[in-house]
């Protein structure tokens, strides 16, 4: 026969007593606060990752930003400086285009300066052609006219007595030039003369009266 277990004295009794409900119990699990603190750093590790990244694209962006104006000022300066050089070259150019012109002109101009040059000895044989003809000329005037030879002789004699006639003359004439010229300059002198001794006269009347006054304001 089978025994039913006794009931224990230490269990309550509900009879008679009435029934409260239960606090509620909370019970602290750790694992949450573990798991709540994975999920903080997880949370802050992304948004030090995002900042990282903002960061890293800002810095691309500026440093993009930065090659950008490099590369333009760098670009602006081949290109000033392809001008320039493609200025001073033109300018070279021209001046050798020009120099090499002015050479072929003074060249040319010297060759024609010797084409149209004479030397000495052509000269010389000119002349000595020149002189040979005038006095073929003149011998042959002499030979064929002797009258007109002394008639060129007497006219020639005729000009010298004149002028020795208008030489003669002519000291007459400066002599009397000459006096009427002493006359004037002796005038003139005499009236400087006179002038001054009356400046001089005035100059000591003027100090005299000087004197006089002076006297007179003393007094």
């Amino acid at each position: 026969m089978a025994k039913t277990p006794a009931r224990s004295s230490l269990r309550p009794s509900l009879r008679g007593t009435s029934r409260t409900p239960a606090a509620a119990v909370q019970f602290a699990n750790d694992s949450d606060d573990e798991i709540k603190a994975g999920s903080d750093d997880d949370d802050q590790s992304d948004n030090d990752d995002d900042n990282a990244d903002d960061l890293r694209s800002l810095f691309e962006a500026l440093q993009k930003r930065q090659q950008k104006k490099a590369s333009a000022r760098t670009a602006a300066f081949q290109n000033q400086k392809k001008a320039l050089y493609n200025t001073g070259r033109k300018n070279v150019q021209d001046l050798v285009r020009e120099s090499t012109e002015l050479a072929d002109t003074m060249r040319a101009s010297v060759t024609e300066l010797e084409a149209q040059e004479i030397s000495y000895a052509q000269q010389k044989s000119h002349f000595a052609t020149l002189l040979e003809a005038m006095e073929q000329e003149v011998n042959g005037v002499l030979v064929s006219s002797p009258k007109a030879i002394e008639e060129l002789a007497a006219r020639r004699a005729a000009t010298i007595n004149t002028c020795s006639l208008l030489v003669e003359q002519r000291p007459a004439q400066r002599e009397k030039a000459l006096q009427s010229f002493l006359v004037k300059a002796r005038d003139q002198v005499e009236s400087s003369r006179a002038e001054q001794k009356s400046a001089t006269d005035a100059k000591a009347l003027i100090k005299q009266y000087k004197n006089i006054l002076r006297a007179a304001g003393n007094n």
